[in-house]
């Protein structure tokens, strides 16, 4: 399907007005409540949008998870792909000093994300420690549509779905194609409404221990 929206006499100055016109407007992300965090701080830069849907089968909520840090979210995705680990062998593999690992995991205890029997760690069933069940980052630009695209696979390492968003361009076509080569969707704002011009490739989460981050701030 060739989208036919170029035509629209929608204008914007800036990435940000582009971004609060489609917010306000909504996004079509489907049913659900979700909440959205603006430019989070993440290591691989500050995506415009991440809309976070819940997972509400997950039920480790506890004071002390507001104390973690991202090295113990770095331990904990460790932990969830290693499976039951002793902690000698985790600090050999994250090159921390075996106290630290010590320290972290006593934090993740404290948290209810993982246990312990003697030397052993194991991190919890990620179904009731893990509460983003979508993390979808969306990235705006104007006019420099391949720098959106090169943001949006960065974004790629925590998201479940990447996303940019793009006034109506003549070249839409052109954006398509070179944003399917990495999975990543097109969204359109025309002034009215968002249209999904091509859906991107879902991953599973947590893909990485920044999936893990972008949860926790949004869901604790």
């Amino acid at each position: 399907m060739k989208p036919d929206i170029h035509n629209s006499s929608f204008k914007t100055r800036s990435e940000a007005e582009l971004v609060d016109a489609a917010l306000e407007k909504g996004l079509p992300f489907g049913e659900g409540i979700a909440v959205v965090l603006r430019e989070p701080k993440m290591p691989t830069g500050f995506p415009d949008i991440v809309a976070v849907f819940a997972d509400a089968n997950a039920d480790s909520f506890t004071v002390n998870r507001r104390k973690l840090t991202q090295q113990h979210f770095r331990l904990l995705y460790h932990l969830h792909n290693s499976g039951r680990s002793k902690m000698d062998d985790v600090a050999k593999l994250l090159l921390l000093p075996r106290k630290h690992v010590a320290e972290l995991v006593d934090d993740l205890l404290n948290a209810d994300l993982i246990s312990t029997r003697g030397s052993f760690v194991t991190a919890r069933p990620l179904g009731k420690i893990f509460a983003a069940r979508h993390i979808i980052a969306v990235e705006a630009k104007i006019k420099n549509w391949r720098k959106a695209l090169q943001q949006a696979v960065a974004n790629l390492w925590f998201a479940s779905h990447s996303y940019i968003l793009l006034p109506p361009l003549r070249t839409l076509n052109r954006v398509v194609k070179e944003a399917k080569k990495f999975g990543v969707g097109v969204l359109v704002f025309d002034g009215k409404k968002t249209k999904m011009v091509f859906r991107p490739k879902r991953q599973q989460i947590p893909i990485s221990y920044g999936s893990w981050l972008i949860s926790e701030w949004a869901l604790f």
